[in-house]
């Protein structure tokens, strides 16, 4: 494994004990670039997480993003609402509405709120690595 390798695969990790609000870390578990398995206090979550690098360009990113407290899920989070056609989003092929922002440039939304969030995306600079999880907003935890 490598070490860029490595420290996705503990992002990961600590993504996942984040996302199932665990006090102590994962006992177990494993990970790729496109999913996370974990096991932890009798609590087992599969998710589909996702890194994503996007380059601003004249037009920005080409996302349109929402507070989920503010949709009908009525949970917390910063979701994709739209993907600009012709944009740095639509050209990763990854982004979809609906996808939740889990980390800008290495720092966690997760307990942020909103407005916090949004300042930290548009002071992200040029480029932007996210990582976005896939899964239905409705297995979501929180």
């Amino acid at each position: 494994m490598s070490n860029e390798q490595r420290k996705l695969h503990q992002g990961l990790l600590n993504i996942t004990g984040q996302l199932l609000n665990m006090d102590r870390p994962i006992k177990t578990a494993s990970a790729t670039t496109t999913g996370v398995s974990a096991t932890g206090t009798g609590l087992t979550c599969h998710m589909e997480m996702v890194s994503v690098t996007l380059k601003k360009t004249q037009r920005g990113l080409g996302l349109g993003l929402v507070d989920g407290t503010k949709t009908c899920l009525d949970k917390p989070g910063v979701y994709i609402k739209t993907v600009l056609e012709d944009s740095a989003a639509s050209a990763t092929g990854s982004l979809k509405v609906g996808d939740r922002i889990v980390t800008v440039n290495g720092q966690t939304l997760l307990g942020m709120d909103y407005r916090s969030a949004m300042v930290l995306i548009r002071n992200a600079g040029d480029t932007l690595h996210m990582v976005v999880d896939k899964r239905d907003p409705e297995q979501r935890v929180n």
